[in-house]
């Protein structure tokens, strides 16, 4: 990613030829070190057809209610962490109870089955197995590199300075943020520029966010 980030940056005309080389050079590399090129989804055939999380991206879960667009974008935020990456998760939505307990729920999947629903978790209606595989849960999530906040009604300014203060916090760990997952565009607050245009709203969100990424 970074020597294709050099390429965009190079100033000045280039021969076709450097170039190209250059090119293949990259993904010769990529290919000796089998990955994508960007942070993971946890989903394979995601990254390969996406080339993973690229430092920069902006990517847009879209989907009528009820489809899992949350779900999914935490199991993302959880298995970017997992793989090392330094993670920022804004819950907009949720509590930050409800959001970690969806985290242990998802993690105890990969311990063992069969699944165990948050609600249960939040209920505390679960057997001594449940309990133990919580437990291991808790203990794994507790090494990822992932900080949540689950204020909400804010704008993308002030998610900016939620995530610097992230950044400081996971750099005292030896990391930093990579990868910023917010759940959802809805809960951002808009300025008063386009107040009751939703769609012009919605386009300074994201465009907001893509320069934030940038």
């Amino acid at each position: 990613a970074e020597n294709l980030f050099s390429l965009n940056e190079t100033k000045g005309p280039r021969l076709i030829g450097i170039s190209a080389s250059d090119i293949l050079a990259m993904a010769d590399e990529k290919m000796t070190a089998g990955v994508h090129g960007g942070a993971t989804t946890g989903l394979s055939d995601l990254d390969m057809m996406i080339g993973g999380l690229k430092s920069g991206g902006l990517y847009i879960i879209a989907g009528r209610p009820g489809m899992g667009k949350s779900v999914l974008a935490g199991s993302i935020a959880r298995q970017s962490a997992k793989a090392g990456v330094g993670v920022f998760f804004g819950s907009l939505e949720l509590a930050d109870d409800m959001q970690t307990a969806r985290f242990l729920a998802d993690e105890s999947c990969e311990i063992g089955q069969p699944p165990i629903p948050y609600e249960d978790i939040l209920r505390g209606t679960i057997n001594r197995q449940d309990r133990q595989r919580i437990g291991e849960a808790a203990e794994a999530l507790s090494c990822y590199p992932l900080i949540m906040s689950d204020k909400t009604n804010i704008t993308v300014s002030e998610i900016r300075g939620m995530v610097k203060d992230a950044d400081r916090e996971l750099k005292r760990m030896g990391n930093s943020v990579k990868v910023v997952v917010i759940d959802y565009l809805k809960f951002i607050r808009a300025t008063d520029r386009y107040a009751g245009q939703r769609v012009n709203e919605v386009g300074e969100i994201t465009g907001a966010l893509k320069g934030m990424a940038k």
